[in-house]
């Protein structure tokens, strides 16, 4: 059956009055230098956190020597996916190595829909969500993924260790995704961060590509 592309959007728009995880981490500031009236052009000056919005941490972001953002490999973060869904019961609870379904791609989306309480329940997402357990984080590793997205703030709580897990491995880890509810189990995605030299990460443009069946007439 003939097929075509389609493209959802997994990113966080940033602006100024965006949902913000403070005091850890601050808002973004657009500050317009140049007039479009006086100079003929406009310029802005952009003040961003490294892991405002949907965001990629670099190893460096928990490990001393770890690689930094500019050094993470592109083939890690393009390609297909698995999307692995967490019930919404676990709210503010573990994701355990028992629920994990057999891992079939090197790249991990867990789907807990937490996204969907960005806008109306921001004190929600930040501090009830999801996270891994250092057991389920260690079974990803060993299961060669290379790539760990969740749709919430973070893949662990304060005092947890799967970060560190997962980036002293050279995992990289995507956080603060939306629009996974609109995917299928698998499918390609392309993460694409800022080369931030030196940097411990940096906000995404993450976009999922599906294949549709052709509408009947269409060519």
């Amino acid at each position: 059956m003939p097929t075509k592309r389609t493209f959802v959007d997994l990113t966080m728009f940033i602006h100024e009055d965006m949902p913000t995880l403070r005091p850890d981490h601050f808002a973004p500031s657009v500050i317009p230098y140049s007039d479009l009236a006086e100079s003929g052009w406009r310029g802005s000056k952009l003040i961003l956190d490294s892991h405002c919005g949907t965001h990629l941490d670099a190893p460096s972001h928990f490990v001393a020597d770890g690689g930094t953002v500019d050094a993470v490999e592109l083939a890690d973060l393009i390609g297909r996916c698995q999307i692995v869904d967490v019930p919404v019961s676990t709210y503010d609870a573990p994701i355990e190595l028992e629920q994990l379904p057999e891992i079939t791609q090197p790249r991990i989306f867990f789907r807990t829909s937490c996204s969907d309480r960005i806008e109306t329940d921001p004190e929600g997402y930040f501090h009830h969500h999801a996270y891994l357990t250092s057991s389920t984080a260690r079974a990803l590793v060993t299961a060669g993924v290379r790539l760990v997205g969740m749709d919430c703030p973070s893949v662990d709580l304060v005092g947890d260790d799967a970060h560190q897990i997962l980036l002293q491995n050279n995992v990289s880890i995507i956080e603060n995704l939306v629009n996974l509810s609109t995917l299928p189990n698998e499918c390609d995605v392309i993460i694409l961060p800022l080369p931030i030299v030196g940097c411990d990460g940096s906000p995404v443009r993450a976009v999922a590509e599906l294949e549709i069946p052709d509408a009947p007439g269409e060519s």
